[in-house]
């Protein structure tokens, strides 16, 4: 036995240095896990865009609901819907014939008034009368040339007229119909609706938690669902202070807020109340440090150093102090493992994110799947998917 070990003595301890970079090896891979394939990309650097999306109107900017401001029957209407009409046009004639009566009636009262006033000035002129006479037919001439002007303003009332140019975009009456004026409780009649639509904007509803990053001014692109694949530019011009809150005390209650885009371009077949999607951008880099969103996860760099560590109590203060302390990171790739690396975010657009510090251009991230990244621990042992390629997508062309 003797002779035996010592003839093979260099084989071995050879075999049992194999045999326990073997174990080793063994153990290592047993703790770490099995080896997950992952999508990894490279930080690369170029322009990113933050956008707020919301669904849109199409509004003309200047739009004008004609009323009456007396009530009466139309006996008159001098458009249709459709029409265009200039600024001081008749659009329709009421009944005029009570307003009428009422003005003859004061303008013949007048005449006999203004007389009676001449009188008693020449008589104030020879001291005949007092000083307070005098002034009391001053007063009374006065009064009743009041009533003359208000009695000649309601007879012009008859006559609707557009107080500008456009489109009749809807007409609500005909011939023969009364209209009556609103009240605190009852709404007036519209006859029509009259709209420039030489300038066209669209009032989108803005969720709240991003209205707050919009600015007047700042650019936008609009696509209008009569438009399919082609875009075109628009300008923010108002944004609302107050929100509008839809399916109040309910779990599903949301708020927005509304804001005018202009539409830039010139779009002739659009119409009021037209649907439209508003891309509103709200920052811009040109060359920055970029990541796919997806790839920066939420992590607490304390128990990434721990593996396998488990959160205790997740209903309890323990989860919740975990919580607190978690940071935005990557998951960098290294010969084969991967190592959480916070990060400092900046602005974002629908596909990427900015990278301010803590990874550097060239570097690989691992993007996905979800189902392994949402589990990626330090340390994990990975093995990157070959990727396909993919046809491109058709854009949209920008008008």
């Amino acid at each position: 036995m003797k002779r035996f070990f010592k003839r093979h003595k260099k084989i071995l301890i050879g075999g049992g240095a194999l045999l326990l970079i073997l174990l080793i090896v063994i153990v290592n891979l047993t703790q770490k896990g099995e080896v997950k394939k992952v999508r990894v990309e490279k930080v690369k650097q170029g322009e990113i865009k933050a956008v707020v999306n919301a669904p849109g109107r199409v509004r003309p900017k200047t739009e004008v609901n004609i009323s009456s401001d007396i009530m009466g029957k139309i006996i008159q209407l001098n458009v249709k819907e459709g029409d265009q009409v200039s600024e001081g046009q008749v659009l329709a004639l009421l009944d005029d014939t009570r307003e009428n009566a009422e003005l003859e009636s004061a303008a013949a009262n007048l005449k006999f008034i203004e007389r009676s006033f001449e009188r008693k000035r020449k008589l104030f002129k020879e001291d005949l009368i007092s000083k307070e006479e005098f002034q009391q037919a001053e007063a009374n001439y006065r009064t009743t040339l009041m009533k003359v002007k208000n009695a000649r303003k309601t007879f012009e009332k008859t006559r609707i007229i557009t107080p500008l140019s456009g489109i009749v975009t809807q007409l609500n009456v005909e011939e023969g119909e009364i209209v009556v004026t609103g009240t605190m409780n009852n709404p007036g009649t519209v006859l029509m609706t009259i709209a420039d639509l030489s300038e066209m904007e669209v009032t989108a509803a803005v969720d709240e938690s991003e209205v707050i990053d919009i600015r007047i001014g700042q650019p936008a692109e609009i696509e209008f669902d009569a438009h399919p694949d082609t875009t075109f530019k628009g300008e923010v011009r108002e944004i609302a202070n107050t929100g509008s809150t839809q399916r109040g005390r309910t779990f599903e209650e949301t708020t927005n807020f509304y804001v005018k885009v202009a539409v830039l371009d010139s779009v002739g077949t659009l119409r009021s109340g037209m649907s439209a999607s508003v891309d509103i951008f709200t920052a811009e880099k040109d060359s920055t440090l970029k990541v796919p969103i997806q790839s920066v996860v939420l992590r607490n760099p304390e128990q990434e150093e721990e593996e396998g560590q488990e959160d205790e109590n997740p209903e309890g203060e323990e989860y919740e102090r975990d919580n607190k302390k978690k940071v935005e990171g990557v998951f960098v790739v290294n010969d084969g493992e991967v190592l959480f690396t916070p990060v400092q975010t900046g602005i974002s657009d629908e596909t990427h994110i900015e990278i301010l510090e803590g990874v550097e251009q060239g570097e690989k991230i691992v993007t996905g799947p979800f189902r392994i990244l949402n589990d990626l621990k330090n340390g994990d042992l990975v093995k990157i998917e070959k990727s396909s390629k993919k046809k491109g997508r058709r854009g949209r062309k920008e008008k």
